[in-house]
């Protein structure tokens, strides 16, 4: 792996050699055709996905396009390493997302640039570009818990959120760490600047961000170099820490192979270089005695030789180490020298580059347009038809179903009103016959009894005065007889007298037995009267009575019939009643609920077709969109080929 880094390293700083020869090559091509990218995909390990703004996921490859708008998201043990348009690298870390939310370059620093990224979770190392050198405000990194903006080259971004792995070992929020030159955390409390191998914390918009100590869990920390022995010019050390910069030492590049940044803690025998001051650049006019052997080795840049004022040696850009007591204009010659080699080289380089673009540029075809004009004329028909369709569909009245549904309310109620006058009609009780019954069997009883009394009664002979009539009659006429009987008595003789006396005794006899008779008999013709007065009225008055009795008892039995009739007529015809408004009322209930159903059914079917309109006027403007973006693309690469 350290041979592997050293190597990706020193590919690196060829890469920035030729910057510059590139920069002016990519000047070449029209700023318009890079308008909405924002870098490449230098290399990818793992999986990493691209999503587009309308969430379009795709894995990343080497030499994917990043485009404005674009998020990138790298699983576990996963990374990735772009290239920017302005010359700046970013390595992604493991577990992270992050959004490229703006990017705006067109070749040069005008005030128009801007890069401004979103981070998510996870996090990334970065190394500047053009972007955010003169405009530094035109570079922010946005956070959940603060707004991170630049002031040097080498920055690295680290978002830990509740559950991650990253949260066992560090508080969550977003940290800054700085390797080269600073950046500013802000939050709604206040900013924070954050200087060279410091490391900025904010755990939320409503705490103040601060400085700590460097987490070598979740952050490389470069050892601080070893003091060395002064070595001759050509000379390498061996058994220590060699210089920085020297041929064989082992460089610390500024993105690492992978893209992955460590979290491994220093080597043994290093320090972390927390807080120390960015470095600064000065003029040096005369050579001066080394200080003292510090922690921290001193050194100083003069014309771009790395003087190491501890050992007092330099180190070219090439990587040699000279003493400081050799000439530096010599130096400074040969670093001219080794540049304009450099230079050559780069140019060579980017000549046969561009020689070869020619060539391929050249054996490119013109982009053939009319499929895609094609594709817009066939669109603008659909688009059109389609939003006819949707605004005919959206102008369509829903069915209403207030009314169902007022109807439904209304029939629950009838069927429970109807309900309740069947339960009332079932719980009420017959009008009782029994005691109308009961009073015919007692006036039939009545009359049983009256019928014999009265033909009893009529049945009575009257008293027979007949007897004693005839019995008076003939004492009457005994005694007519008699007085004549006497009269002539008293004109017999004396011979005739005895007989007379005789006649006479017994006349008497007779009339007496008569008047004897006649007495007994005016008795028993008045008791006789009496007796029958006495009985005949009673059976007549009782007669009379029960015939009453009757009367009234059929006269009440014939009223009682008719209402227990009507009554009981009334209860069934009442029942009936009951019975069919309840039907009724089932029936009406299931008329609206089918109402209701089939106004929900054609509510379900206006919204389906309404939602199939609004997709066709999509997917139609959608394939009209592409095909734009089709014709816009053949144009540009047209324009491309014709200016090439």
């Amino acid at each position: 792996m350290k041979t592997n880094e050293v190597s990706f390293a020193k590919n690196i700083n060829k890469l920035f050699s030729c910057l510059s020869l590139a920069a002016v090559c990519l000047m070449a091509v029209s700023p318009a055709a890079y308008a909405s990218v924002a870098g490449h995909v230098q290399f990818v390990s793992g999986d990493v996905q691209i999503a587009n703004p309308a969430g379009q996921a795709r894995s990343a490859q080497k030499g994917d396009a990043i485009n404005e708008g674009d998020t990138l998201t790298s699983a576990p043990k996963s990374s990735a390493q772009i290239k920017m348009q302005d010359g700046g690298f970013i390595a992604i870390r493991p577990d992270s997302q992050m959004k490229f939310d703006q990017f705006v370059f067109a070749g040069k620093e005008d005030g128009s640039e801007k890069i401004f990224f979103s981070v998510f979770k996870g996090g990334f190392r970065a190394i500047t570009g053009a972007i955010g050198q003169v405009n530094k405000q035109n570079y922010r990194i946005t956070t959940p818990t603060a707004s991170i903006g630049i002031r040097g080259s080498d920055h690295e971004t680290l978002v830990i959120i509740p559950g991650s792995p990253l949260a066992q070992l560090a508080p969550t929020g977003s940290y800054s760490k700085v390797n080269v030159g600073g950046t500013s955390m802000t939050t709604n409390e206040g900013t924070l600047n954050v200087g060279p191998n410091q490391m900025g914390f904010a755990g939320s918009l409503n705490q103040s961000p601060q400085l700590q100590p460097l987490n070598t869990n979740i952050f490389t920390v470069p050892p601080a170099p070893l003091l060395a022995p002064e070595v001759n010019a050509g000379e390498t050390e061996t058994g220590a820490a060699q210089e920085p910069g020297s041929a064989t030492q082992e460089e610390t590049p500024p993105i690492r192979e992978v893209a992955v940044v460590d979290t491994t803690a220093p080597r043994t025998g290093g320090a972390p270089a927390a807080n120390a001051p960015p470095v600064t650049t000065t003029t040096v006019a005369e050579v001066v005695e080394p200080p003292a052997p510090t922690t921290v080795v001193p050194t100083t840049t003069v014309a771009g030789l790395d003087v190491n004022l501890t050992t007092g040696t330099a180190t070219t850009n090439t990587g040699q180490i000279i003493p400081i007591t050799q000439s530096l204009a010599a130096t400074q010659a040969q670093s001219a020298a080794d540049a304009a080699a450099l230079a050559a080289t780069g140019a060579q380089t980017a000549a046969n580059t561009a020689q070869t673009d020619n060539t391929q540029l050249a054996a490119l075809a013109p982009v053939d347009t009319a499929p895609a004009s094609t594709a817009i004329a066939t669109a603008d028909p659909l688009v059109a038809n389609a939003a006819t369709s949707y605004s005919a569909i959206s102008t369509t009245t829903p069915v209403a179903t207030a009314t169902a549904a007022t109807a439904v309310t209304n029939a629950t109620t009838n069927v429970s009103t109807a309900a309740t006058a069947v339960t009332a009609a079932n719980t009420l009780t017959p009008v009782a016959t029994t005691p109308a019954a009961t009073a015919i069997g007692t006036a039939g009883t009545h009359i049983g009894t009256a019928t014999p009394l009265v033909t009893t009664a009529n049945g009575l002979a009257p008293v027979a005065i007949t007897p004693a009539a005839t019995a008076i009659g003939a004492a009457n006429t005994s005694i007519g007889a008699a007085t004549p009987a006497d009269t002539a008595a008293g004109t017999l003789t004396p011979a005739d007298a005895t007989l007379a006396a005789a006649n006479a005794v017994a006349a008497a006899t007779t009339a007496g037995t008569a008047n004897t008779q006649t007495t007994p008999a005016a008795n028993q013709l008045a008791a006789n009267a009496t007796f029958a007065d006495a009985t005949a009225a009673p059976a007549l008055a009782a007669a009379q009575a029960a015939n009453t009795t009757l009367q009234s008892a059929n006269t009440a039995v014939q009223g009682a019939v008719t209402p227990i009739s009507t009554n009981n007529a009334s209860l069934t015809a009442a029942q009936l009643a009951a019975q069919n408004a309840l039907i009724a009322a089932n029936n009406n209930l299931a008329a609206a609920n089918n109402s209701l159903n089939t106004a929900t059914t054609q509510n379900a079917a206006l919204t389906a077709a309404q939602l199939a309109a609004q997709n066709a006027l999509t997917a139609a403007n959608n394939n009209l969109a592409a095909a734009n973006n089709s014709l816009n693309t053949a144009t540009s690469q047209n324009t491309a080929l014709t200016a090439a």
